[in-house]
């Protein structure tokens, strides 16, 4: 959920001018935040987690047990079009959000997340879900998603919901504003 942020003086703090998404290097010193990571079926499928942490981390193995749900938002997009705001709805909307990313030199198939790298995903205890996509016509996808799990299908209809909430409330909308303040960040 990394973003490149050009900022403006306005009085004593600044403000956003724009946002984009971007890949760095982890933070590093004095403001460096402890990402927690929680590897499944042996290193292929990993969770990365900022702020919560699963009660069992165990059980999610069991998850993976379980036949996959699907639950479709009816939310399209082009191809080429940017959803960098989605990922930071769902980062914001879900409780035990994480981010699911997949070893290629291990990966089976048994999860397609959008990029397997880091796609936004939720945990609620012996289930998780992840965003995904499928092919609507050439052009065009469908925003939806993937869980396993005991809860698979309240958790892939949550997100699914989250994407229809962005779609109607977020999309195409303003950017977040972000203050840098004297003496921190708002």
């Amino acid at each position: 959920m990394t973003r490149s942020i050009t900022f403006v003086r306005a009085g004593d703090h600044l403000v956003s001018r724009s946002a984009k998404i971007r890949g760095f290097v982890k933070m590093q010193g004095a403001r460096a935040h402890a990402e927690r990571l929680l590897l499944l079926r042996g290193r292929e499928i990993g969770l990365r987690f900022d702020d919560s942490w699963p009660v069992d981390a165990d059980l999610l193995n069991d998850a993976l047990d379980t036949t996959r749900v699907e639950a479709w938002s009816g939310v399209t997009a082009g191809r080429k079009e940017p959803f960098d705001t989605l990922q930071l709805w769902l980062a914001t909307a879900l409780e035990g959000f994480c981010l699911i990313a997949v070893d290629r030199t291990l990966d089976t198939g048994l999860v397609a997340p959008v990029n397997p790298i880091a796609t936004p995903s939720v945990v609620d205890e012996d289930s998780f879900a992840y965003l995904a996509l499928r092919q609507v016509d050439e052009a065009t996808v469908e925003f939806g998603a993937h869980a396993f799990g005991p809860n698979a299908a309240v958790l892939a209809e949550a997100l699914a919901d989250q994407i229809r909430i962005w779609d109607r409330d977020h999309r195409g909308g303003p950017w977040p504003t972000y203050l840098r303040l004297p003496g921190g960040y708002q």
